[in-house]
């Protein structure tokens, strides 16, 4: 087949428009080369292969005149603008390496063109052809040295495309808020804060957006970045801030803060400190315009400098005697001088050796220290008598022991805080610092000198540019005596603006700190004193009497509260009277409010499919359980209530903690790590659930654990426990290698919901969640048979489990009779839900404006970095993500783009058949063998959403899926992909659901009769 350009032999169907062009500007002799093209991050990487090698220049200045058309530039800025770099590749068949490579920046092809037509006048001579190239990327560097965003961009995507990540730059002058802040330290005294610029400021912020089709994990991000970012000295910028988001999400995913501060002023920094290091380092730099070196040795006060002339210039210079002629010397004092280091008095110069024995020169210099008092004392000195600066430098000494790897990507940052005797020290770097690695430290340092007024330390340690702390430790000195101490206190993001350095000292604290001896004491003062309130309560009502003393005297009720019985039964009588007569009135004002949405609802309720169009499988599945049928006991849904209801918040989990005492390896994959090791956890303390919920994110956000349960229980199915195992791009790869590999078989569950959809069958896209899996620690033992799978013992487990469930089925069971007892006395009891609103609307007008969330623009300076909660830092004990946010199609397209279906690589390639398909065939076989049952629901999109390209392969996954189902015994298919396409109010997103949107959907489940819920035992 001449000019092969088909899709299929692509591996990116979002650029075919472009492989035409491409085609046709490259043509050999004999058959014309085959042509594969694959676009990661900003670089589109070009395969021609050919039976004969293609000629290097040729090739390259073909496709050079191509791409610098009117017609084909035009596509590019308007289709393709996040293609920054064309690399290009020609091998023949059947050889693994490619023949020749070479780069084509787009923004520089008039450039690349004019070294080609040269280099073609030069025939055979490669080497200058490669310098050609060479040229063009140090052009593209000097622009980005420059502060050029786009030469930025482009210079980053070199490595982040490799991990199929794009990337955007922008620049950004923010005007200064505040003063801005030189020293990283604070005191209960605001007039401690020192080292303040008086003079107003203009901070410039470099803003780099980064988009991926998964959430890369900050490792493999941060530091390279961060590296390469503080490579470029970028002095015009105060720092850089670089935003993660995943392809599709509202949310971005993560946020990471690039202190940009030069090379050279950190040294300076450090060397005003004392630093050997930091100063050897200036003082070589200083010297090298003379062609010298210098090494410094520290003796007492006094800063030896001993000069030497490099062997590798030139002939030996005439050697000088006199030191004041001496232009090093000169530059030596001047740079001293600026500098004043901390505690050096006094400085030797000792000059090169001609002879290299005696030196040519001496000199003594007198540095600022011995003249001023505040200068005097060392820094260590100063760290001993509890000097904040000084401990603020010695502990990211000690933190970053390599001068050369902190230089390159700025290292772990440290900020201390004195607070009401306690020393909080917050560390942070582009990698949040190591736990183990960061308190041994910093506690062996802080008892070393053990200040007198220091009560305890509280260490914390998080990634740079969040403002909450991702682990903390705590040690106290002393016994404090607090029961409710102040709150960690919040360190600001960057040194940019002091009035984000610490909370107010008067804020009120917001958490409790455990201390032992001191708060129980309180909380049995507290029992005490409310069951001397509740025996009074008591006797008041005649019906009880006072216990005797341990002398056998009862302690009388005084003559004030003592009530006849005749009082008391005149008192209970008008009691009930009107509770009775709140009853009757409420029940009438609530008749003509439930008539109405009586009235109104029932239009909804009886809509059915207007003429000429017909029902699919899908929506008659659908209607089936759906609808309430008449007269069953079925509860109905509340899909068409006017409120959005969704189930209590649960408690959120400590991940940090989690992840700490889990048992299993890493997966590189922190939410696959985190779901493992609460999942152990639930089954160590639990059993194993009744049901798991799976999938990715659809699956993590779409279907409420609690709800469910709920659900259940009002259809009689009680005491069904359930836990959502959701993770974010889980594809049918990643589902079957967690049931049928990492979960041992007496842990599964009765009952597994797979919630999904379409994309995460696409065989035809690459899985980078599964890849980034395969390539783990945890997979690796797993392959090799050395994982060690935590089992629960199920013959302790299990007869406690049926005590417990046996105890609650009893309790509910008298709670419920009692109720319906009740219940029918009560003339209200049958519009309680009429009521519920009622109050709820009133409620709601009383406290507008009250709760009202303010509105954050992303582009404001001080709300870049909020430290908002990340998405593994929201998920409960059930293992479910609940958002509260709506999805609104009139204000989110303004803010995030809207990407097609034809370029989602989510549906790149369509194809069912593959390795998603073979590892649902596993999956399947496996629960045949356990005996255990899979319902698959395709949880519901919206219409924003649905576009041609998707609704055709949701099309394609639902027969796929009913044939699957119809020919496999316990495997159950449900399609509620367009159940609600325009309710976006249950939608965080257009493919993603809500908690009001989780609600229903398991309100639904648990309706449906066809699932197989495992009965109570």
């Amino acid at each position: 087949m001449s000019g092969r350009h088909s899709l299929k032999q692509t591996s990116d169907a979002a650029i075919a428009p472009l492989i035409p062009a491409l085609q046709a500007a490259v043509q050999s002799p004999g058959a014309p080369p085959e042509l594969q093209v694959r676009l990661r991050g900003n670089i589109l990487h070009v395969l021609y292969q050919s039976a004969v090698p293609l000629e290097r220049n040729r090739t390259l200045l073909a496709l050079v005149r191509s791409l610098l058309e009117d017609e084909t530039r035009e596509q590019l800025a308007k289709e393709f603008p996040q293609i920054y770099q064309i690399y290009v590749y020609n091998r023949q068949p059947q050889q693994a390496q490619p023949t020749w490579t070479a780069p084509l920046y787009l923004n520089r092809l008039e450039r690349h063109l004019e070294q080609l037509v040269g280099d073609a006048d030069r025939p055979g001579d490669p080497d200058k052809a490669d310098d050609s190239f060479s040229a063009i990327v140090l052009s593209n560097l000097s622009l980005a040295r420059q502060g050029n965003p786009d030469a930025i961009a482009r210079y980053l995507s070199e490595i982040l495309s490799t991990l199929d990540v794009g990337v955007r730059v922008s620049a950004r002058v923010i005007p200064s808020r505040a003063k801005r802040v030189q020293t990283i330290t604070a005191s209960d005294d605001e007039d401690d804060l020192v080292g303040l610029d008086p003079s107003p400021d203009l901070i410039s912020r470099l803003k780099i957006s980064c988009e991926a089709s998964y959430s890369p994990d900050p490792l493999m991000i941060a530091e390279p970045v961060a590296e390469r970012l503080r490579g470029l000295q970028l002095t015009q910028f105060q720092d850089a801030v670089i935003t993660i988001h995943v392809r599709g999400e509202t949310a971005s995913d993560w946020r990471l803060r690039v202190d940009l501060t030069p090379p050279t002023e950190m040294l300076r920094e450090w060397a005003r400190w004392g630093d050997l290091a930091a100063l050897e380092r200036l003082t070589n730099q200083t010297l090298a315009e003379w062609k010298q070196t210098a090494e410094l040795e520290l003796k007492d006060t006094t800063l030896h400098v001993v000069c030497h002339r490099s062997s590798n210039f030139g002939p030996k210079p005439i050697p000088e005697r006199d030191p004041e002629q001496s232009p090093p010397v000169a530059a030596l004092a001047d740079l001293l001088q600026q500098l004043a280091p901390q505690g050096l008095h006094r400085a030797m110069l000792y000059g090169p050796a001609s002879d290299r024995i005696n030196p040519d020169w001496l000199k003594c210099l007198v540095l600022p220290a011995e003249q001023h008092p505040a200068l005097a004392k060392d820094t260590l000195e100063l760290a001993r008598r509890g000097d904040l600066s000084a401990i603020a430098y010695c502990l990211t000494r000690h933190l970053n022991p390599d001068l050369d790897e902190q230089l390159a990507t700025g290292g772990i940052r440290v900020q201390l805080l004195l607070k009401q005797g306690l020393l909080h020290v917050m560390t942070d770097g582009p990698v949040c610092p190591p736990k183990q690695g960061v308190v041994p430290l910093v506690t062996e340092y802080v008892e070393e000198f053990r200040w007198p007024h220091l009560e305890g330390l509280r260490i914390y340690g998080r990634r740079a540019g969040q403002t909450q702390p991702i682990w903390s430790y705590g040690s106290d000195f002393k016994q404090r005596q607090r029961l409710v101490p102040e709150a960690a206190p919040e360190f600001a993001a960057s040194d940019v603006y002091l009035g984000d350095l610490i909370a107010p000292v008067e804020a009120e604290p917001l958490r409790p700190e455990v201390t032992g001896r001191d708060l129980q004491a309180a909380l049995w003062r507290l029992l005490r004193q409310a069951a001397e309130e509740i025996q009074q309560a008591l006797q008041q009502t005649q019906l009880f009497t006072p216990a005797e003393t341990a002398s056998g005297v009862s302690i009388p009720l005084p003559k004030a509260l003592r009530m006849k019985p005749a009082t008391a039964i005149a008192w209970g009588t008008i009691g009930l009277l009107l509770t009775l007569q709140i009853d009757w009135t409420l029940a009438r004002l609530l008749r003509p409010t439930a008539a109405a949405v009586k009235i109104q609802s029932a239009p909804r309720l009886a809509e059915r499919p207007k003429a000429g169009t017909s029902k699919t499988a899908a929506d008659e599945v659908a209607d089936g359980f759906l609808a309430k049928p008449a007269g069953s006991n079925v509860t109905s849904s509340a899909i068409d209530d006017a409120e959005l209801i969704y189930s209590p918040q649960q408690g959120f989990i400590s991940t940090s903690a989690l992840l700490a005492e889990s048992p299993f390896p890493n997966f590189n994959s922190k939410q696959l790590n985190e779901k493992l090791a609460l999942y152990s956890q639930r089954v160590a303390e639990s059993g194993p659930p009744d049901v798991l919920v799976i999938g990715s994110s659809r699956a993590l956000r779409g279907v409420d654990p609690a709800a469910l349960r709920q659900a259940l229980a009002r259809v009689g199915n009680d005491d069904i426990s359930v836990f959502n195992f959701g993770v974010n791009g889980a594809t049918a790869q990643v589902v079957d290698l967690v049931i049928r590999q990492l979960i041992p078989p007496e842990q599964l569950p009765r009952l597994v919901i797979w919630a999904d959809g379409a994309r995460a069958f696409n065989s035809g896209r690459e899985d980078i969640t599964f890849n980034s899996i395969a390539v783990s620690e945890g997979y690796q033992e797993l392959q090799a048979g050395l994982l060690a799978k935590p089992a629960a013992d199920s013959a302790k487990i299990e007869p406690l489990l049926g005590i417990a469930r046996q105890v609650t089925r009893r309790y509910q069971q008298v709670d419920q009779s009692l109720s319906q007892a009740l219940g029918q006395l009560a003339a209200t009891y049958g519009q309680r839900q009429a009521a519920k609103a009622l109050l709820n609307e009133a409620y709601a007008v009383s406290t507008a404006g009250l709760s009202a969330t303010p509105e954050i623009d992303p582009e404001a300076p001080g709300e870049l970095l909020t430290g908002l909660p990340s998405e593994t830092s929201m998920i409960d004990f059930d293992g479910f993500l609940p958002l509260s946010i709506r999805f609104n199609p009139a204000t989110y397209y303004q803010e995030y783009v809207r990407v097609s279906g034809a370029y989602d690589s989510d549906y790149k390639a369509f194809r069912l058949e593959g390795k998603q398909s073979a590892a649902l065939e596993q999956l399947l076989d496996y629960a045949q063998t356990q005996q255990l049952p899979i319902v698959f629901v395709n949880t519901p999109l919206t219409d924003e959403y649905l576009d041609p390209i998707r609704s055709e392969a949701e099309q394609s996954f639902n027969r796929y899926m009913f044939n699957v189902a119809g020919s496999t015994s316990g495997f159950l298919y449900r399609d509620l992909g367009q159940v609600w396409t325009q309710r976006y109010e249950y939608f965080s997103d257009p493919s993603h659901l809500n908690r009001y949107g989780a609600y229903q959907v398991s309100n639904q489940l648990a309706q449906d009769p066809l699932i197989p819920w495992p009965s109570s035992e």
